[in-house]
């Protein structure tokens, strides 16, 4: 045998180690924490702009028009929807804006929203959420809106939005038998005053 090789040398090593570890704190680390598993993906459910316009024939188009006042004065922004495709996968609406100022009118491009016919519901949500206008409204009641010489019997939500300038109340009048459903809009930011109010002017339904 090596006389240089002690088998208690050994041991006492590894014990001096153990206790160097407790003094010094560097005891075996705890295992780590478990990572919970990714939550199961929610269920197929279907998109609320699709079962919204797919129920109008193509062709149907609505108008509104809003008009947002500051310190500064006002501007008018008149926004057509009109349904330019359909089937059984999705719905196309194009959109197009007109913003008029004091010095004159601009003419925004023309875009299309494709709305597809099912989405996968996100865990943790309902579907009854997709169908608000904002996670953060609540039904509030019931009120009349006349529409031209019509009158419409209309759900009002209200909420409070932020953005840059501070919060917002918001209050909404919608009727889904409507194109678009929003019949009036009205915007508030606390900190400046400024207000922006959208109404439905005028829509058109072609004959089935």
């Amino acid at each position: 045998m090596n006389p240089r090789f002690q088998p208690h040398s050994v041991h006492a090593l590894k014990l001096t180690s153990v206790l160097i570890a407790l003094l010094t704190g560097c005891d075996t680390p705890p295992p780590p924490t478990p990572i919970p598993p990714p939550a199961p993906p929610g269920p197929v459910v279907p998109t609320p702009q699709f079962v919204h316009w797919a129920q109008f024939p193509i062709g149907t188009e609505a108008v509104r028009e809003k008009v947002v006042t500051n310190a500064n004065g006002s501007i008018t922004v008149t926004t057509t929807q009109r349904l330019i495709r359909k089937d059984a996968q999705e719905v196309v609406v194009e959109q197009q804006s007109t913003v008029s100022r004091p010095d004159g009118k601009t003419e925004e491009p023309s875009q299309e929203f494709v709305f597809p016919a099912t989405f996968r519901l996100p865990p943790n949500l309902k579907e009854e959420q997709f169908a608000l206008p904002s996670f953060k409204a609540k039904l509030t009641g019931t009120e009349a809106v006349k529409i031209g010489d019509a009158s419409y019997n209309a759900d009002v939500y209200e909420w409070q939005e932020a953005n840059e300038t501070g919060p917002m109340t918001v209050k909404l009048w919608r009727d889904p038998s409507v194109p678009g459903q929003t019949l009036r809009e009205e915007l508030k930011i606390v900190s400046n005053g400024q207000t922006s109010i959208e109404e439905l002017k005028r829509f058109v339904i072609p004959p089935q």
